[in-house]
């Protein structure tokens, strides 16, 4: 936008401005038109300056008031007449309002309104320079794109998404935050079913998911058929192990024929849920439609949400129930002093001039009838309780009246209730109908207490919950009265209201009894449909419970009732399933609710609303994503397998902003193998590594960082699982039955990174990820798999070889993140299509820096450590907040892929996230805390175990303490080793000088990654694993110890031999042996080590690889500190004692 200013004359004679607004035509609140700049021809349009627009922008993007808004238009209009500039910018317009916002001291609105973008020099310096931010992206206009996207999100990740304490931990080098650039990467029920809510300050609610979503206002259409609401104020709703987890969102979705499905549990409870519902079973997450009787499902009383009856409430205040209802108030006269309509009393609260409680003593009337008056306080007495609950049963209404079909005993007993109540009941004698002429009850039961209207919408007041037992315990006498049968030991209450039936089963366990949800009965009929039995008509839904000693209801029917003889009930927990069947019901609507857990207690039973990743997902559900226009069925061939793999991996880089691990490959593809001679196994396994090295569609134009995770053996958790084979159907076979097929390829695999690409290159990725455990040292050939592995690791350096202990089992990704399955995710491994694994951030604090403060005092260090680990808390959760909001967007939104999963879950799953804390720079902490590094003294080293335990014990505090999974990662640090280290130097020079490594002139410095040993050391390979191996129990999201080799190639016998010792004697975790290469593009030969010259042609044509932190990438993309580290690494001989002479490295470091 420009502005050209004139001045005129008008007819007061006044000096005005008249100004011109020239704009570019996109607007503001369209992604596409502000990317596609639409506009006029020209790209401008000319409009008549109308501050009128300042003040729409700053009420519409940072809440101001329309009074402030006006006075901050009239100075920015002013400052512009003033300056006589011809033309000024949308940038300086926007400057302008910004200075306004600063010089008022509105802060936080100059943060909401201020502008995200780059000055015109910084882009001119991305476009002429490479970013070396991460030695995996290559300069190219792909990248460009990329770093200034980075750029603008890193920004507005420190300004919206993190608090200010959190960026400006960041900003000023504390923390760590990492991957910026990347931030906004990381089912339903039948409407009448029943939770338990409860709000802040307020008591529970006994509600079905449909009344609560009614209740809530702003329906939002998410798309055709589906929509959504989300509480403006928290609720939240009953969970598993008696907890409480809050609402995010309601969801209604029209139903289109799906078929639904009713079970019963050996408890008595029930649920009615679409056929493809995910069910929380012992056998893992499973849709409905494959439960099977005998299946465990969880279910519990919810006795956190029992009520205290006997302190519950015993009177209400009308002039409050029926304000919070909307009764229409001018239907009613409020007498005190004077005679006053409702509506001016609630005028006078509104208006703070009184408050609804003074009006306790006052009665109440219908303006029409005002002879009809109720005290505006009413007892909950017991008669009134069994009115309400016989109304529930039995009840009808019309304006102003309650209407009852009765029998002569029910009719005896409804009238001695209405004289006690003061209320006058009228028999036509024609009908045998009583009608009960009184609005105010009326109003009370059916606008307050919503008891219901017609025989389908029956149920109990929400506020039940809050009532004193003997109103509460009349409401289920006045039910029994009027809708119970008595048949035998058993009373019997049925009722066409689903809704009711799940609300009396939470009200009878509460109250003490065992109740038992019957199957559902058709109204007339009960027909075969496709050879299932379903349910027709208005279905009669039923709960049967015994008379129980000790418990009295003052109800003629249930005194009639025999105790019974001998009565066992099972109790909740693990229960089995009774009975499925299918149920035909006429909702037009489904429901679901998306709550911070993922799950709650719905009628009683644990339920789920609704990264490593598993190549099952996909032989199972075959490719249908949100980026690609087609879809396809499941592969029946391996090279079609192979062809889905690598798109899926494509899909899931552009979503995340790790690695992309897969876990078990070469096991998951074995049954597609059966047969194959081992030249096609070799074939296969070839297009599988190349596929993968050469996808370099990822952002900035990336090879994708991709880990395999390999097994010679079957692991024991996927012994007994069913195999998956062509066309995504089970073979009939477990997983352990193609453990040869497994072999093989796995053999194969490794002969193809031996052999390198054509210039004899290693792979960077996918990285092997072998792991290793007892029973694979059991396993008939693991001697010679292990040794095709350690010449791998010898002539290549592409082996990662991971020692998984015990009974752990872990998957790993990512440079060294290994996250160790939890016991829900090995219930998991029996059907692994649903295994997907996800790191949510890494925030890594900066160790050295809590040294200098500290100033050698222990308790400040730990005191500073500890506020540190609060940080991190607070970033993820913040991160979470961000994320979780991304996914409420739903598939319109920008994590679509996140979406629904073809398994019926989301496939990224909030509840199961793990939260990274990283740490940088171990040695430089005890190095300037206690004056020696970890190498030099056993003292040192013992200190730097005790600041690492106490972050692994405070993770685990903040862990509980927020219902996060928070756990120490050693943080690759491929960039924050440099940029902490520059922001140290800046605000701690002298502290910093003394230990950081690298050379301070040359620019080149950087802190020891984690908690390695200084990359300098003068110690042996041997002692570097021992050592280093000692914290890695205490990383429970893994760590990596490297053995530098140089141009050096050892034997495989000796890696062998040093991998089977570091398993058997050591505590590390990973360990990988890291040559050095010369890569030659004139004569397209590789040779060991750094040079200056190819040693085969002698071309300067030439570039160096060797790992970075947990990859191989070309030196020359390496940042500063990394090029620092890589001078000081000291390069070993695994066939000798380790050498402290350095490879020549100069010409790679320039």
């Amino acid at each position: 936008m420009q502005l050209n200013i004139d001045e005129k004359q008008n007819s007061k004679e006044n000096t005005t401005p008249v100004i011109s607004v020239i704009k570019k035509n996109a607007r503001s609140s369209d992604a596409t038109d502000i990317a596609l700049m639409v506009a006029t021809s020209s790209q401008q349009e000319i409009n008549i300056w109308d501050k009128d627009k300042i003040i729409t922008s700053l009420v519409k993007e940072v809440g101001a008031d329309l009074e402030l808004a006006g006075k901050i238009a009239d100075s920015v209009e002013e400052r512009l007449i003033n300056a006589s500039i011809g033309t000024v910018t949308t940038s300086i317009i926007r400057e302008f309002v910004d200075l306004e916002l600063l010089q008022r001291g509105l802060g936080t609105m100059h943060e909401k309104h201020s502008h995200l973008g780059l000055p015109m020099y910084d882009v001119e310096q991305i476009i002429g320079t490479a970013n070396k931010e991460n030695s995996n992206t290559t300069h190219n206009p792909e990248s460009i794109n990329l770093t200034l996207a980075e750029s603008i999100l890193k920004d507005f990740a420190l300004r919206r998404v993190f608090s200010e304490e959190v960026s400006q931990a960041h900003l000023q080098g504390d923390i760590h935050l990492h991957d910026l650039g990347f931030i906004v990467r990381p089912y339903t029920y039948m409407g009448d079913s029943v939770i338990v809510t409860k709000r802040d300050g307020e008591g529970k609610a006994l509600r079905s998911i449909k009344r609560l979503y009614e209740d809530l206002p702003f329906e939002v259409v998410c798309e055709r058929g589906v929509w959504a609401k989300k509480p403006l104020a928290p609720i939240y709703v009953l969970d598993r192990d008696n907890n409480w987890t809050r609402i995010r969102q309601l969801t209604k979705k029209t139903r289109d024929s799906k078929k639904m499905m009713f079970v019963r549990t050996a408890d008595g409870k029930q649920q009615v849920v679409t056929c493809d519902h995910p069910m929380i079973t012992g056998r893992g997450i499973i849709q409905c439609q494959e439960l099977k009787v005998g299946d465990q499902l969880k279910t519990e009383s919810g006795i956190a949400a029992r009520p205290s009856f006997t302190r519950g409430i015993k009177f209400i205040n009308l002039v409050e129930q029926f304000t919070q209802a909307a009764v229409p108030n001018t239907r009613y006269s409020v007498w005190l002093q004077d005679q006053m309509t409702l509506a001016t009393v609630q005028r006078q609260a509104l208006s703070g001039n009184a408050n609804l409680h003074d009006y306790g003593g006052a009665y109440i009337s219908p303006t029409k009838e005002s002879s009809d008056f109720q005290p505006v306080t009413m007892e909950l007495t017991t008669e009134l309780g069994w009115l309400l609950g016989f109304y529930i049963a039995k009840g009808q209404h019309n304006e102003h009246s309650l209407i009852f079909n009765c029998d002569d005993l029910s009719r005896e007993h409804l009238a001695r209730v209405c004289k006690t109540i003061g209320v006058e009941a009228k028999e036509n004698k024609q009908t045998k109908r009583v009608t009960i002429k009184d609005v105010v009850l009326r109003d009370l039961f059916i606008n307050v207490w919503q008891a219901g209207e017609s025989s389908q919408n029956k149920r109990l007041p929400a506020q039940i919950v809050n009532y004193h037992t003997g109103f509460v315990t009349a409401v289920l006498a006045g039910i029994i009265d009027g809708g119970a049968i008595l048949d035998g030991e058993d009373i019997a209450i049925r009722s066409a209201s689903a809704e009711l039936i799940n609300e009396l089963n939470y009200l009878l366990e509460w109250i003490g009894f065992s109740p038992s949800a019957h199957t559902p009965g058709g109204f007339r009929s009960v027909d075969e449909i496709d050879g299932e039995t379903v349910i027709v008509n208005h279905p009669i839904w039923g709960v049967s419970f015994k008379k129980r000693a000790g418990i009295e209801l003052p109800s003629f029917k249930y005194k009639k009732a025999p105790m019974p003889v001998d009565s066992k009930n099972v109790n909740p927990g693990e229960v089995a399933v009774t009975h499925i069947e299918t149920a035909q019901i006429p909702d037009n609507f489904i429901y679901d609710i998306t709550t911070e857990s993922h799950t709650f207690l719905c009628n009683g039973i644990y339920s789920h609303n609704c990264g490593g990743h598993s190549l099952e997902y996909l032989k199972k559900y075959g490719l249908k994503l949100p980026n690609i226009t087609s879809t396809s069925r499941p592969a029946k061939h391996p090279e079609v397998l192979i062809g889905h793999m690598v798109k899926m991996a494509s899909s899931l880089q552009s979503n995340y902003a790790g690695a992309i691990g897969w876990e078990a490959v070469n096991m998951f593809f074995a049954p597609y193998l059966v047969g194959l001679p081992y030249e096609r196994l070799r074939q296969l396994a070839q297009m599988l590594i190349y596929e993968f090295n050469q996808l370099a569609g990822a952002r900035g134009s990336q090879v994708v960082f991709t880990d395999f995770n390999l097994y010679y053996n079957i692991p024991s958790h996927f012994v007994d699982t069913p195999a998956v084979g062509p066309g995504g159907e089970y073979t009939g076979f477990n997983y352990s039955h193609y453990e040869k097929e497994s072999q093989d390829f796995l053999k194969a695999l490794f002969e193809v990174y031996m052999e390198g690409d054509a210039m004899g290159k290693t792979f960077v990725f996918p990285k092997p990820l072998l792991h290793l455990n007892d029973d694979f040292f059991k396993t008939e050939g693991w001697e010679e798999m292990l040794d095709l592995a350690c010449e791998v690791a010898a002539k290549q350096g592409i082996t990662y070889f991971l020692f998984d202990r015990g009974d752990e089992v872990r998957i790993a990704q990512c440079c060294r993140l290994k996250l160790k399955l939890g016991e829900q995710d090995l219930v998991e491994t029996k059907t692994p299509e649903k295994m997907r694994f996800t790191s949510l951030q890494n925030v890594t604090v900066n160790l050295p820096r809590l040294a200098y403060k500290a100033m050698g005092n222990d308790d400040v260090l730990f005191a500073e450590l500890d506020k540190a680990m609060e940080k991190i808390a607070l970033a993820h959760l913040q991160k979470k907040d961000f994320i979780q909001h991304l996914m409420e967007l739903g598939t319109k939104g920008p994590l679509s892929l996140f979406m629904a999963g073809a398994d019926g879950e989301p496939y990224l799953r909030m509840d199961r996230l793990t939260y990274i804390a990283g740490l940088l720079g171990l040695n430089e902490l005890v190095q300037a805390h206690k004056g020696e590094q970890l190498h030099e003294s056993e003292a040192a080293l013992k200190f730097g175990l005790r600041v690492v335990s106490r972050m692994n014990i405070k993770c685990k505090e903040l862990s509980k303490r927020y219902g996060i999974h928070l756990v120490i990662e050693e943080s690759p640090a491929e960039s924050a080793g440099y940029r902490l280290a520059k922001l140290d130097m800046k605000y701690f020079p002298k502290q910093t000088t003394q230990v950081v490594k690298g050379s301070i002139s040359a620019d080149e410095y950087y802190y020891t990654n984690s908690i390695h040993l200084a990359p300098d050391a003068p110690v042996d390979y041997i002692e570097r694993v021992e050592k280093q191996g000692l914290f890695h129990p205490l990383m429970e999201a893994g760590a990596f110890v490297h053995v530098w080799l140089g141009e050096s190639e050892p034997s495989p016998e000796s890696i062998k031999s040093f991998v089977i010792k570091t398993y058997e004697k050591t505590q590390a975790e990973q360990v990988a042996f890291s040559p050095e290469f010369t890569v030659c593009d004139d004569c397209l030969q590789t040779s060991r080590g750094l040079h200056e010259n190819c040693p085969k042609c002698d071309s300067d044509n030439i570039y160096g690889i060797t790992r970075v932190v947990g990859y191989f990438s070309k030196i020359q993309t390496w940042n500063k500190g990394k090029i620092g580290e890589l001078k000081q690494r000291v390069r070993v001989n695994v066939d000798d004692e380790p050498t402290e002479e350095n490879v020549a490295t100069q010409a790679f470091a320039g």
